[in-house]
C-alpha cells in the first residue's frame, strides 16, 4: 500500500511544479524539490527508527499514514493555474481522474511511455517488497535494531545528496 501511495503522491507533486512556479524559476524549483526530497530521505528513517524504538512500529505506521493523508489534502487545496501550451487538449480544468484516465490511455498507445510507466510501477512495487526483506535482514540477521535500520535507510539519502552534488562536476569533466 505504501508503494502505491508513493507512486501517486510523488508523481502528483512533480506534475504540480510547473503550475506553482514561473517558467524561469522551474529549474531552481525542481532542484530545490529534489534536494528537499533527498534531505527527507536522509532524516526520515533516523526519526522513524527512533520513533519505532521508543513507541513501537504501530505508532510509526499510523503517523506515516496520517502524514501521507495530510500531504494529499494539502496538495488538493493548492489552486493551480493552468500552465499548459495553447495547443494542449488539457487547457480546461477537469477532474483529476480524467487526467489519470487520459494518461493511462496515452501510455497504452505509446510504447516508450508505457515501458517507462511499467518500469516506474515495477520499481515502486519491487522497492516496497525489498523494504520488507530489509527489515528481516536488519532485525534477524544483522541484529542492529530499529535505530540501526533507520540509519541504514538514511545512508541511501546521504548517497542521493552526494550524487546530486557530484552530477555537475562529473558531467563537466566527462560530457555525455
Amino acid at each position: 500500500l505504501v508503494a502505491v501511495a508513493v507512486t501517486f503522491t510523488r508523481n502528483a507533486y512533480l506534475a504540480m511544479l510547473p503550475d506553482l512556479v514561473a517558467q524561469d524559476e522551474l529549474v531552481d524549483a525542481n532542484a530545490l524539490l529534489a534536494m528537499t526530497f533527498n534531505i527527507a530521505l536522509t532524516a526520515a528513517p533516523l526519526v522513524g527508527g527512533a520513533l519505532v524504538a521508543a513507541s513501537g512500529a504501530h505508532v510509526a505506521f499510523y503517523l506515516m499514514a496520517a502524514l501521507r493523508v495530510a500531504g494529499i489534502l494539502c496538495m488538493s487545496r493548492i489552486a493551480h493555474r493552468q500552465n499548459v501550451h495553447a495547443e494542449s487538449p488539457l487547457r480546461a480544468a477537469r477532474p483529476w481522474w480524467r487526467d489519470v484516465s487520459d494518461g493511462l490511455q496515452y501510455a497504452r498507445q505509446h510504447r516508450l511511455v508505457r515501458g517507462l510507466l511499467l518500469t516506474a510501477v515495477g520499481a515502486n512495487l519491487g522497492g516496497g517488497g525489498l523494504m520488507l526483506l530489509e527489515v528481516i535482514l536488519v532485525k534477524q540477521i544483522l541484529n542492529v535494531g530499529d535505530t540501526g535500520y533507520g540509519l541504514m535507510l538514511s545512508l541511501a539519502g546521504v548517497g542521493a545528496i552526494v550524487g546530486a552534488l557530484l552530477v555537475k562536476p562529473f558531467t563537466a569533466r566527462w560530457p555525455m
